[in-house]
């Protein structure tokens, strides 16, 4: 029993050590590939570059001791009208809401991938000066791509239908970013009883995330919006282990029960009976085999 341990646990480490050797021979073709087409790669990002500075209100690098970081790219605002027509949003008891919505941009510069965590209650947000007025927020999930830049509503579409159907709930997001990868996700806004002009941006303090919105000249407010949670690599190697560890465990208790069963019903069965018996005649044979293993005697 010790010596079959002793085994899964090697053979676990070994196929981690082989997973994170293969692990690394994926990221040397990646970055040749990347070199083979680095002229397409940078026409593509100068175009891209061009086409987000042209709506791009912040754009904020938070840099740490070894020079890299998370930059945090912020929209203007587009919206006041829900649907070209003018159709502003209205819900269902009849207020009537100044809508906004932005898009912000959260790129992974770092060596690490984090868990990005953005909760939003279902709560209103009295931030603004005039009495009675309140902010409201949400992050739709629908998925925004650079070529929606430019539509009506940075392309967001079925405004009211997806309002209607969340104005009272809570917003989630939750997103490992990898290192140089990023995430780009919309935000809207609904003010109430207040108009002007509206501006917004998430800031990153430490480890925590915030939503810093303005409507000049109606005052402004910040508002906790989630945290970002880097992962350690030697932390994944670790949970690697643990659930190889666990499945062979599982498996190897499962085989343990099958022969106490086994060897039970042979020992309770007459012997005249055993080798007629066609049912048990295969779990014998497993049983027999087992006994070398120490899991039959």
């Amino acid at each position: 029993m010790k010596k079959i341990l002793v085994i899964l646990i090697l053979s676990i480490i070994c196929l981690c050590s082989c997973g994170q050797k293969i692990s690394s021979r994926k990221d040397k073709i990646t970055i040749e590939s990347e070199i083979a087409d680095s002229t397409t790669n940078s026409n593509r990002e100068q175009a891209l570059i061009h086409e987000l500075e042209k709506y791009s209100y912040t754009d904020s690098t938070y840099a740490f001791a070894n020079g890299k970081g998370i930059t945090i790219q912020n929209s203007f605002p587009k919206g006041g009208m829900i649907e070209p027509n003018g159709t502003q949003y209205t819900d269902s008891s009849g207020k009537r809401y100044a809508f906004a919505v932005f898009w912000t941009r959260i790129i992974n510069e770092t060596n690490l991938p984090f868990e990005l965590n953005i909760n939003i209650p279902a709560d209103s947000f009295a931030i603004f000066t005039p009495l009675d007025s309140y902010l409201r927020l949400f992050l739709p999930t629908e998925t925004i791509a650079f070529d929606k830049l430019s539509k009506f509503n940075y392309g967001l579409t079925d405004i009211k239908s997806y309002l209607d159907a969340n104005l009272d709930k809570a917003s989630l997001l939750q997103k490992t970013i990898n290192p140089n990868e990023e995430h780009i996700f919309y935000i809207v806004t609904l003010s109430y009883q207040v108009g002007g002009t509206p501006r917004a941006a998430l800031i990153l303090k430490e480890q925590d995330l915030y939503y810093k919105m303005s409507l000049a000249p109606n005052g402004s407010g910040t508002i906790p919006f989630g945290k970002i949670a880097f992962k350690n690599k030697a932390d994944n190697y670790l949970g690697l282990i643990s659930f190889f560890y666990l499945v062979s465990m599982f498996g190897l208790w499962i085989s343990l029960n099958r022969v106490s069963v086994v060897k039970k019903q042979l020992t309770t069965m007459p012997k005249a009976n055993r080798a007629k018996s066609t049912k048990f005649n295969g779990l014998g044979l497993f049983a027999m085999s087992a006994k070398p293993f120490g899991f039959c005697n």
